[in-house]
């Protein structure tokens, strides 16, 4: 009798465990771009469409730390030509009137989170700097092109 009860009590407990498991649908994870030094990923962007809206992801190591390396992400929705529209403001660092002006920044919402960009040249490379929650990274026009896909 022990026997049959313990053998129902697993089979009940494996009908129960298989239906919290169910198989859903996603969809694809497209990369517009990528950005690496050394074969180690640096930056990102990703995107996920669906019927409705497109969700893109910048991803980036955090620079604030030479040997930890922090991955972080900020998220986007692709209405109003939002991509763009970033795009557009971060390669407005490297007209000729901004690289000289050292004062030049521009801070602005993307999706839910804030982001300041600002100019900034080292060992004599002029790039543009993305604060985000903290963090930062830096990219070159170059590098800007190549995560956008242009």
């Amino acid at each position: 009798m022990k026997k049959l009860l313990v053998t129902l009590a697993f089979a009940t407990s494996a009908m129960f465990a298989s239906a919290q498991i169910q198989t859903i649908e996603t969809n694809e994870v497209k990369t517009v771009g990528r950005l690496k030094t050394g074969g180690i990923l640096r930056c990102e962007l990703t995107y996920v469409a669906d019927g409705t809206d497109t969700t893109y992801m910048l991803s980036f190591i955090d620079s604030r730390y030479r040997v930890l390396k922090e991955l972080r992400h900020i998220s986007f929705n692709g209405a109003d030509n939002t991509l763009n529209t970033f795009y557009s403001i971060l390669k407005s660092f490297f007209t000729d009137n901004n690289k000289k002006n050292k004062d030049y920044t521009q801070q602005f919402k993307l999706g839910k989170d804030l982001i300041t960009v600002k100019g900034s040249k080292s060992f004599g490379v002029y790039g543009a700097n993305i604060y985000y929650d903290g963090s930062y990274f830096g990219m070159t026009e170059k590098d800007i092109d190549k995560v956008f896909g242009k």
